[in-house]
């Protein structure tokens, strides 16, 4: 077996380290993921402004359905730290193919004003469901 050289002590140290470091990662060093209990979402075409509670069941694809028309109008919108809405920016290439786009959209702001923000109307599963099944 022999001696033990310099580099396999360096070596072994490492390993230690990393299986340290591993271990309070996995174990609680970072902490549950700060998820979003709602989704806000704004039609294109009213401005109106919904809210659907999605804690623990996942989220939404947008263009989300309308639950009055049927139609894939509903985007989703951020609350920002000075009391506007900010557009998600992985929505901004389908909103600038929009032709009637609402005037209360500013793309170039990423930016939107909906109807009503104090107020949003809540959706439910069930309101997206209704369309799918007819």
């Amino acid at each position: 077996m022999g001696s033990v050289r310099p580099w396999q002590i360096v070596l072994f140290a490492a390993a230690l380290i990393a299986l340290g470091f591993g271990l309070y990662m996995s174990l609680g060093g970072s902490g549950k993921v700060d998820r979003a209990d709602n989704v806000y979402l704004v039609d294109t075409v009213t401005g109106d402004f919904f809210v659907f509670k999605v804690s623990g069941r996942g989220g939404v694809t947008v263009p989300a359905i309308h639950p009055d028309t049927g139609e894939r109008t509903l985007y989703r919108t951020y609350p920002t730290d000075d009391d506007q809405w900010e557009l998600d920016a992985r929505d901004l290439g389908q909103l600038e193919m929009i032709e009637s786009l609402s005037d209360s959209f500013d793309l170039e702001a990423r930016r939107v004003e909906p109807n009503d923000p104090e107020h949003p109307r809540k959706l439910t599963k069930e309101d997206f469901l209704r369309h799918l099944d007819g």
